[in-house]
């Protein structure tokens, strides 16, 4: 059986492209969404749409033994990176397939409805080929981030769609927003002067966002449990 989902402004053109399947297929509605591959599709009367895969999470805690493991505040520790990064040779090795497995399962729950964990999980996908004890040690910390956070769902609040959105572009923004060129900035690629001729006839306004409110932190390092979540948080990531 195979599943699949019709979304759409049109309801005409929705019920036109339902009948033509039909005509093909053998097709059963399920009407309102509430579960597709695997997600969990909640409507709340405000508006909000919620997602989650809990019933997952669940399986995996079971299957790698850590639902009874003490939650942490966040996937992957500061200094992670360069503990990790600088292992030597005599660290165990653990078996491939083991390792291999379960960054696959954190990085499917990170591209469904768990991006507060997409750093961790890519990060520790580059030791795949010669995992040791120290990078599964990694892992369990990110299972042990999960067991904690097992009732948070990725939230969408209406209105849907990006027509007439206010769309947030990280460059960098004191060379953009700068009329004078350096000589050490002649080099620079064509697109921002584009972008600095948009800000001069008011196109785009351009400002500054600090450490403690850039959101793209939580997808590029690891930091620290308050900061990460109020990132989190912005995310869309609560608890509904």
């Amino acid at each position: 059986m195979d599943n699949i989902l019709i979304a759409g402004p049109d309801k005409a053109l929705i019920t036109k492209i339902e009948a033509e399947l039909e005509s093909k297929f053998k097709m059963s509605d399920g009407s309102n969404l509430t579960f597709i591959l695997g997600v969990r599709v909640s409507a709340h009367q405000d508006g909000m749409r919620a997602m989650d895969q809990s019933h997952y999470d669940a399986q995996l805690l079971s299957k790698y033994g850590m639902q009874g493991a003490k939650p942490v505040a966040t996937p992957l520790e500061k200094g992670a990176m360069e503990s990790l990064v600088e292992t030597g040779t005599d660290a165990t090795p653990i078996e491939t397939g083991r390792y291999a497995e379960a960054i696959g399962s954190l990085l499917w729950l990170a591209s469904m409805t768990r991006p507060d964990m997409a750093f961790a999980a890519a990060f520790l996908a580059r030791f795949s080929a010669f995992p040791n004890a120290r990078h599964w040690g990694t892992v369990k910390r990110a299972f042990r981030y999960l067991r904690g956070t097992t009732g948070i769902r990725i939230t969408f609040t209406g209105p849907y769609g990006t027509s007439g959105a206010s769309l947030t572009v990280y460059r960098a923004v004191g060379l953009a927003a700068d009329v004078k060129i350096s000589k050490r900035s002649k080099h620079i690629n064509i697109k921002y002067h584009h972008l600095r001729r948009c800000a001069a006839d008011g196109i785009i306004r351009i400002e500054h966002v600090s450490s403690t409110s850039n959101l793209a932190d939580v997808c590029t390092k690891p930091i620290e449990r308050i900061k990460f979540a109020g990132l989190r948080d912005k995310l869309g990531m609560r608890v509904v």
